[in-house]
């Protein structure tokens, strides 16, 4: 065998994510040698968001024309080609890999191999015949969706979200099982393009979302006519010659029959670790939490040269994920980093989105730590109303000193918003001086910019200004 690569920095995994933390390593002078495993890091979210979101512009439309009446129009029943819909989905997403597949890195001095990878002892990697003995490696996996254990489940060809964006028929009644940010979307999606759409997310809708904004985004995908039983568990799936059946448990205990033609998994995510050798590596996942790697905030692992990030650290959510590779990019190139990830936003891509920013604590902890709370009801908001879209909630919780600690929204714009007060939590802007800033009349911004300067004490005027402004009003010029 030739002898070993010795790059500064390896990274396994050539997802969207590994590819990003390389070109980000690399430009920061760091030799870098990134691993593809040959097949596709499933879970690639940006690419995955980017095909929801395409579809759910198409989805979009066909609730606009059912529901133009609300707007002085006629309203339409359009007809669907599922196809054609997600042949436009798929050409969107194709032309954005082109951007960030491993071809682009020809032009750098990234060194790009490919291969089966394993370890084969706690610093040395082999890829096909290469050798690799970085001085650190960084693992950016992909995950796989975690099959519930739901009797019947197994027996049946359940869809992930993936499968289903390569579906091209009509789905007369979809079950979708899970509670993540995925599953919501594509509920509202086919729901959109005529199905009749049932979710059961397991449990709590989006756990680690703020609830008040979760009850509002139910409340519009009810009045859609998706069916979300929430609290609920599919007991179990029944395999038929014609369809499926399952069987749902109702928190107050009853128990209910559906008839369906597909069923839909879209819970949670498990890291694609398998053939790496991790033992060989002495790198152990948590007590408990197999697809979990991460013992520290930077990524680190039980083996000290080793970090993750993306699933392996816990990070599903795609910005979070970035912004945290960067830092561990840069805690082992620089020694240090000053990025705090933790601000990064989190959403869920169903219309209206929900996004959240930072920390949102619930009632009790705000109460204890002595936050303050500011609530801008987008019913409130002129342009809101405009688009007939005058539904949703913008929360922003700061300090005592004004710093903001967290937002969530709800509703048209919400992305806008949580892109700006991003970048006064970044600035450590105290949220006064969003009372300050210049909006146009019509924005969705403006109505919390309005709300922050209604509630922003006065400055205090000196005795010596008040004076002076007598005098002038005496003097002759």
């Amino acid at each position: 065998m030739a002898e070993p690569l010795r790059p500064e920095l390896c990274i396994i995994g050539a997802g969207a994510l590994g590819i990003a933390l390389a070109k980000y390593a690399q430009s920061l002078g760091a030799n870098v040698v990134l691993a593809s495993r040959e097949a596709a890091e499933s879970g690639d979210n940006p690419h995955l968001n980017l095909h929801l979101a395409a579809l759910g512009a198409s989805a979009g439309l066909v609730s606009a024309l059912r529901n133009g009446q609300s707007m002085g129009l006629t309203s339409v029943d359009a007809k669907v080609s599922v196809k054609a819909v997600q042949e436009r989905a798929a050409r969107i997403v194709e032309a954005a890999k082109a951007q960030v597949a491993p071809s682009t890195l020809a032009a750098s001095d990234i060194e790009f191999v490919a291969g089966p990878v394993q370890f084969l002892d706690q610093r040395t990697i082999v890829v096909g015949e290469k050798q690799i003995r970085p001085r650190n490696t960084i693992l950016a996996l992909g995950a796989q969706w975690t099959v519930p254990p739901i009797p019947g489940l197994s027996e049946i060809d359940y869809l992930t979200p993936e499968a289903l964006l390569e579906n091209t028929r009509k789905l007369s009644h979809l079950l979708v099982i899970g509670g993540s940010g995925e599953a919501f979307t594509i509920a509202q999606i086919y729901a959109r393009l005529g199905s009749m759409v049932t979710l059961v997310p397991q449990g709590d809708a989006l756990p680690g979302f703020d609830r008040e904004t979760v009850n509002l985004l139910l409340a519009d995908l009810r009045r859609e006519g998706v069916r979300v039983f929430e609290g609920a568990y599919v007991q179990s799936i029944h395999p038929r010659t014609q369809g499926t059946g399952a069987t749902v448990a109702h928190p107050n205990g009853d128990i209910e029959s559906l008839d369906l033609s597909h069923v839909a998994i879209a819970g949670t995510r498990h890291t694609m670790s398998d053939g790496l050798d991790l033992d060989k590596a002495r790198v152990r996942s948590l007590p408990g939490l197999e697809a979990l790697f991460a013992s520290a905030s930077l990524g680190e692992t039980t083996n000290p040269r080793v970090r993750v990030v993306g699933y392996a650290a816990g990070m599903p959510h795609w910005q979070m994920a970035l912004d945290h590779g960067r830092a561990v990019v840069d805690s082992l190139i620089q020694g240090q980093t000053t990025r705090r990830w933790q601000g990064s936003a989190r959403m869920v891509g169903t219309d209206p989105v929900i996004i959240e920013i930072g920390t949102v604590p619930d009632a009790a902890s705000i109460a204890k730590a002595g936050y303050k709370i500011y609530r801008s009801n987008l019913a409130e908001n002129e342009l809101a109303q405009a688009a007939d879209k005058a539904r949703g909630l913008v929360k922003i919780i700061t300090r005592a000193n004004g710093s903001i600690v967290g937002v969530s929204a709800v509703g048209p714009g919400a992305s806008e918003i949580c892109s700006v007060l991003s970048l006064a939590m970044a600035a450590d802007m105290p949220i006064q001086r969003l009372g300050e800033l210049p909006s146009p009349q019509l924005s969705y911004l403006s109505n919390i910019i309005r709300l922050v300067a209604n509630q922003t004490t006065p400055k205090t005027v000196s005795w010596v200004d008040v004076q002076l402004r007598t005098l002038r009003k005496h003097l002759p010029w």
